[in-house]
């Protein structure tokens, strides 16, 4: 009995592992892409890594359309040219405030650089404040008002770094637009965080965005 309660644990273990690797065949893109509430890269066995990056960047000549963002995407978070990669992918979030730039921009384009963000590339943060949401509509507007609450919320002095630089008019509409986040507004328990962190750093910008926040909270 006890055997078989070993092997049935080892079978679980082995099909955990074997979920989050790459499959050995198929594409490439899909294979290593993976979609959620965060976009990711499937886990790599570091053996297969150079491997792995030569056949994206093979890819990346022949690629069309959103499959283009994918790969630089893909090849940012591995670190392959990634000032170029992350550079290719801000320009096309540009492209949204413009209709007359039809570049393939809507929110999994923002969700790409946000997915870089959280594995740890804060440089692209400053891009994704920049866009906005004013210019959109629909679901790229709400992941990034969703997104910018989250970095509100979670590390309030980064947010106000970041858009310091920007004019006051930019600043109060960034802060009204982590308030509103996905357009339903924060919970009191996130509004408080908000509010704590906010008071804490106590510049005029702080509290100038603390006021758009409660602004956008009683709407």
């Amino acid at each position: 009995m006890k055997s078989l309660l070993v092997v049935a644990v080892l079978l679980i273990r082995l099909t955990a592992f074997a979920q989050t690797q790459i499959p050995a065949s198929g594409d490439i893109v899909q294979n290593l892409i993976v979609y959620g509430a965060t976009v990711r890269v499937a886990k790599i066995d570091p053996a297969e890594r150079a491997h792995t990056i030569k056949q994206l960047q093979a890819e990346q000549k022949r690629a069309k359309g959103k499959r283009t963002q994918e790969v630089a995407f893909l090849l940012a978070s591995l670190g392959s040219d990634y000032e170029a990669n992350r550079d290719y992918l801000v320009n096309v979030l540009r492209g949204c405030n413009s209709p007359r730039i039809k570049n393939g921009c809507d929110e999994d384009t923002a969700g790409f650089l946000i997915g870089l963000y959280r594995a740890g590339r804060k440089d692209v943060l400053k891009p994704l404040m920049i866009a906005g949401t004013g210019s959109y509509d629909g679901a790229l507007a709400e992941m990034l008002g969703d997104f910018y609450a989250n970095v509100l919320t979670t590390n309030a002095t980064e947010f106000v770094d970041t858009i310091r630089p920007l004019p006051a008019a930019r600043q109060n509409e960034l802060c009204s637009e982590a308030g509103e986040t996905d357009g339903s507004g924060m919970s009191p328990k996130t509004l408080a965080q908000v509010r704590k962190g906010l008071k804490a750093i106590n510049d005029d910008l702080a509290l100038r965005c603390l006021k758009q926040v409660n602004a956008a909270n009683r709407r």
